[in-house]
């Protein structure tokens, strides 16, 4: 049976996991408005889902143990604890989840916030700009901040 070829058929490969993984993020704000609007903003994104919500800096150190959040996007001014202080709790706490401060000002708070063990800044201002970047490049161990608000480390 020399000439004669055995035809295969081909049939195309099964895809094991075409998803984009989920980004599963924690949002920290004590105002409800600002709260539902990061909310919004983020679950626009396929790749992101709010893992959950936390309105003071204590209920956000509980949520982050119970959650165990990739990112947790926290606004500085918390009613009850100072959000550079949750920070710096939560990268002791969960040194996975990466931390976004928000904040309406740059400058020294910037330098406060990755002192204290935040992954990024974003300015609330930027928010609609920014935020769905800033979560992406610390969800994938990198630093964010605008060249606008970032600091120099004295020497």
């Amino acid at each position: 049976m020399q000439g004669k070829q055995r035809q295969r058929s081909i049939q195309p490969r099964a895809v094991v996991n075409a998803e984009i993984p989920t980004i599963r993020i924690l949002v920290v704000d004590d105002h409800p408005l600002i709260r539902s609007l990061i909310c919004r903003l983020l679950e626009a994104e396929s790749d992101f889902k709010i893992a959950g919500e936390a309105t003071t800096g204590a209920e956000a150190i509980v949520k982050t143990k119970e959650l165990q959040p990739d990112v947790i996007v926290i606004d500085i001014g918390l009613p009850d604890i100072d959000g550079l202080q949750v920070t710096n709790v939560i990268a002791g706490l969960a040194p996975c989840s990466k931390v976004i401060v928000m904040s309406a000002f740059c400058g020294d708070p910037t330098r406060d916030a990755f002192r204290a063990g935040a992954s990024g800044y974003v300015l609330k201002s930027d928010c609609a700009r920014d935020l769905a970047i800033a979560v992406r490049t610390v969800n994938s161990s990198e630093p964010f901040r605008r060249r606008r608000h970032a600091w120099v480390a004295p020497q």
